[in-house]
C-alpha cells in the first residue's frame, strides 16, 4: 500500500515539476520583457517623429479646409436657387392652364 502511495505521489510531481517555472525561467522572461519594453519605447519615439505637426501645418490644412467649405456652400446655393426657379416655372405653368 505503502508503495502504491509513494509511486503515485512521486508520478504526481513528477508531473508538476516540468510546469513549474525556475528562477532561470523567470530570469529569462524578464530579459524578454525588458527588451520588448525597450523596442517598444524606441517604436513610440520614431512613430512620434513620424507624426510631429507643426502649427503651420494644422493652420494650412484649416485653410485648405476653410476653402473647401465655402466653395461647398457657394455650389449648394446656385443649387437651390436653380431648384427653386425650376418649382416656379412649374407653378406658373400649372396656374396658366
Amino acid at each position: 500500500m505503502f508503495n502504491y502511495i509513494d509511486s503515485k505521489t512521486e508520478h504526481s510531481v513528477e508531473s508538476h515539476i516540468h510546469t513549474l517555472a525556475t528562477k532561470d525561467d523567470i530570469a529569462t522572461i524578464k530579459d524578454d520583457v525588458a527588451k520588448l519594453a525597450l523596442a517598444t519605447k524606441d517604436d513610440i519615439s520614431i512613430l512620434r517623429r513620424e507624426l510631429y505637426v507643426t502649427n503651420d501645418d494644422l493652420a494650412k490644412v484649416k485653410y485648405d479646409l476653410s476653402k473647401e467649405i465655402s466653395n461647398s456652400v457657394k455650389w449648394m446655393f446656385i443649387f437651390w436657387i436653380g431648384q427653386a426657379g425650376a418649382m416656379l416655372a412649374i407653378v406658373f405653368l400649372f396656374l396658366k392652364k
